[in-house]
């Protein structure tokens, strides 16, 4: 009883001195970060584990393949549709629907259903199933799915210290530290949390943005050490008659990635409303994978994985021969994987998506610049899914340091952020929220919802 008594007293008194210590606001912002970077470091450490296993075993016996990939996507989409289903997909969408249905301080159960911890454990699990199985999704959208939860989670904690701390401020810096700590860019995850979100209340808490990225960056750094996510690229000296090369890419890279997200969204449209069985859920999972199987066996191994080593081997490509079955297994790979009920990002397959696109045109028209066309290929392909230039241009810089490439690969996130709106007037992300605030409510709210406003409209009615 006395140790109970003393702990209570204990706690109160942190709550007094917190609350007559303005300047330290930004603890919890701080404590997210290092939770949020642990998280991410251990997600990336399994999904790497997860890839290598996957080649030891193939390096045996490709075939096997054939029997792995349907059994793990279809684990994989279990995870999911049991546990958790609003761990489904990449994992913005979800971020997106918290942040955009507003007054989130009054829907913390229904935030819980995407963001809360068995969110977080079966978006890893299932990611990694899918891995396993050949998938070629990332981390980068379930980290910041991860981050955002994180945050909100220690957030709502200190908010009976300092009420005025909003959850919204703590969904976009823990969505930034998400993509700081899992791409190593912690400018591209201050980049990423402007642009995406509404920066009207960035004032606010800006500097407390900064500072969970930046913490969230160096927690990383110093368990894995300092690196680029995508190595040193040589990029050959260039000139002005590159420019209208790199304007054509980007074009046509915008609207390559704009089709790529356009085809998900459709596809996974389609899978919502037509297969209402599970049976038919669980079947399409396990086609996906053995399409997947096929694809790595008997079309491009390199198929196999999110694309990272991919894009590294491009850089390294001497002969800069255009390939037509790695440009097109890269692209369809991806979408297979998310449509098949998985967890899993498609940054970095996007961004492996637009390297092998740049690639291929560069063996057609400007072999001598392959590197920097793989750089503008990657870009615009990524700005062309996301509609987020800046944050396109920075991650690829961050990446890479290659500011010697600057202005080629600023023009390429504009043109193709414009080009891509051709193909379609929403992001992916932008078509896939209401499909997750659903996920928000049980299927009893839901029904009530849903006589709420057919109780309204028969009043309308003349």
């Amino acid at each position: 009883m006395k140790i109970k008594q003393t702990w209570a007293k204990t706690i109160e008194w942190c709550v007094v001195h917190l609350r007559a210590t303005p300047s330290m606001q930004g603890l919890p912002y701080w404590i997210a970060a290092v939770i949020t970077a642990l998280v991410a470091v251990f997600f990336a450490h399994a999904h790497l584990e997860a890839h290598h296993l996957l080649k030891s075993i193939l390096s045996e016996n490709k075939n096997i393949l054939l029997i792995l990939s349907p059994v793990c996507f279809l684990a994989s989409w279990l995870v999911v549709h049991y546990f958790s289903r609003g761990a489904a997909g990449s994992g913005i969408p979800q971020v997106l629907a918290v942040f955009e249905a507003g007054e989130v301080s009054k829907r913390k159960r229904s935030v819980r259903r995407v963001l809360g911890f068995k969110v977080w454990a079966a978006k890893i699990i299932s990611s990694i199933l899918a891995v396993l199985g050949g998938g070629a999704l990332g981390i980068e959208g379930p980290t910041i799915q991860l981050g955002a939860g994180i945050f909100f989670s220690v957030g709502k904690r200190f908010q009976r210290i300092w009420a005025q701390l909003k959850p919204e401020y703590f969904l976009v810096a823990g969505a930034g530290a998400g993509i700081a700590a899992a791409f190593n860019t912690p400018l591209g995850g201050i980049v990423y949390s402007i642009e995406e979100f509404s920066s009207a209340q960035l004032n606010r808490f800006k500097s407390y943005l900064i500072s969970g990225v930046i913490i969230a960056g160096f927690t990383a750094q110093s368990i894995q050490g300092s690196y680029l996510y995508l190595g040193f690229p040589r990029i050959s000296s260039f000139t002005e008659s590159i420019y209208p090369w790199v304007i054509l890419l980007a074009m046509l890279g915008g609207m390559w990635g704009g089709l790529f997200g356009r085809l998900i969204h459709s596809i996974s449209t389609w899978r919502a409303e037509t297969l209402s069985k599970t049976w038919q859920k669980g079947l399409l999972a396990v086609s996906m994978g053995l399409t997947v199987a096929i694809l790595i066996i008997y079309v491009d191994d390199r198929t196999l994985g999110a694309g990272r080593n991919v894009i590294v081997d491009l850089f390294q490509d001497q002969e800069h021969d255009p390939n037509i079955t790695l440009l097109l297994t890269r692209f369809l790979s991806p979408i297979l994987a998310y449509v098949s009920g998985a967890a899993g990002g498609i940054f970095a397959p996007s961004l492996a998506a637009g390297g092998t696109f740049g690639h291929f045109f560069a063996g057609w028209f400007q072999p001598e610049h392959s590197n920097l066309l793989v750089l503008v290929g990657m870009i615009s392909f990524l700005s062309g899914v996301t509609r987020l230039p800046f944050t396109s241009f920075m991650l690829v810089l961050e990446m890479t340091d290659r500011h010697s490439a600057l202005i080629p690969m600023m023009m390429a996130a504009v043109i193709a952020n414009a080009s891509s709106r051709l193909i379609d007037s929403k992001t992916v992300y932008e078509h896939m929220i209401p499909l997750f605030r659903k996920h928000m409510h049980t299927d009893e709210e839901l029904e009530a919802m849903a006589q709420a406003e057919l109780a309204i409209e028969e009043k309308l009615e003349p």
